[in-house]
């Protein structure tokens, strides 16, 4: 990519990763993305999560159907705050309405992201990393639920999950596909602890906790219906290849919610994260598993 090109028009893209975003367009009509550290102290886990992308082409090279944006350029700058140029990937409409295409892409990722080693390895055990997390989310929610918390941590306590790689922030939102129908995995984070049960979760957080509709002040007790074929293709997959996450799914689908909660600033979303916590952790101290609908 050509540096000498002059700017001329940004927009900020948004996102919650803790990183700067621009779609910057250049003359001559050449657009990137422009992404930045928030601060010098979180430079490492930005240089992670770019590892996470970067390794992502060799790690599935299987797939010729499977990418991710090109980094073109990453560097710190003079401020000390890490950056980077990459590829800018458009798309003719919303991931949503190409559900029925991203499905069988999404499950290519799985079945090859589960077997895979972890870019950011773990020397602790998966409860040893979630413990200090969750004693500081304990301290904001009421007594009820830190209830559930203390009794779901208790059940886990024998659980051996393996490590493996994850992309760490696994949303509609962080998939586009692309023009020529590949799917493109952008807005990789880091994760505290890395296992592809964490991927299954976030997807989840969105198709049977309907956290977009939360976050937008849209509360609502049952899942989308645009969601309903796409779910259920899900849970026949993770029932016949990942079974032992069925056991599991409602404790780790609470466990997204939760840990959305120390970010959480209007009462209502706080609310709604509270009770749908409770409702899945209910489940999962039921023995309730993730529904085979096949």
């Amino acid at each position: 990519m050509e540096k000498a090109r002059n700017v001329v028009h940004l927009e900020n893209l948004g996102g919650y990763s803790g990183c700067s975003i621009y779609k910057v367009i250049t003359d001559f009509d050449f657009i990137y993305v422009s992404k930045s550290s928030s601060s010098i102290t979180y430079n490492e886990r930005f240089k992670i999560q770019l590892l996470k992308q970067s390794s992502f082409s060799n790690l599935f090279s299987g797939s010729n159907l499977l990418a991710v944006p090109e980094i073109y350029i990453q560097d710190v700058g003079d401020d000390g705050i890490l950056y980077c140029e990459m590829q800018y990937v458009p798309s003719k409409e919303r991931i949503t309405n190409r559900l029925s295409d991203i499905l069988p892409l999404l499950i290519d990722y799985f079945h090859v992201a589960r077997h895979k080693k972890p870019i950011e390895l773990c020397d602790l055990s998966f409860q040893d990393c979630l413990k200090p997390k969750m004693r500081n989310i304990s301290k904001m929610v009421p007594s009820t639920l830190n209830k559930l918390i203390t009794e779901s941590l208790y059940s886990i306590r024998k659980l051996n999950l393996p490590q493996s790689f994850c992309h760490g922030d696994l949303t509609l939102e962080n998939l586009i596909l692309s023009i020529d129908r590949k799917l493109y995995f952008i807005d990789f984070l880091d994760s505290f602890y890395p296992t592809v049960w964490l991927d299954y979760a976030k997807l989840y957080q969105e198709i049977e906790a309907g956290w977009s509709n939360i976050r937008n002040g849209k509360i609502c007790d049952a899942p989308n219906p645009c969601y309903r074929t796409f779910r259920f293709e899900m849970n026949n997959w993770l029932n016949i290849h990942d079974a032992e996450y069925c056991k599991y799914h409602y404790f780790f689908l609470a466990l997204c919610l939760l840990r959305i909660i120390p970010y959480t600033k209007q009462e209502e979303i706080y609310n709604a994260l509270c009770t749908k916590s409770k409702l899945y952790l209910k489940k999962f101290l039921n023995g309730e598993l993730l529904k085979n609908f096949a």
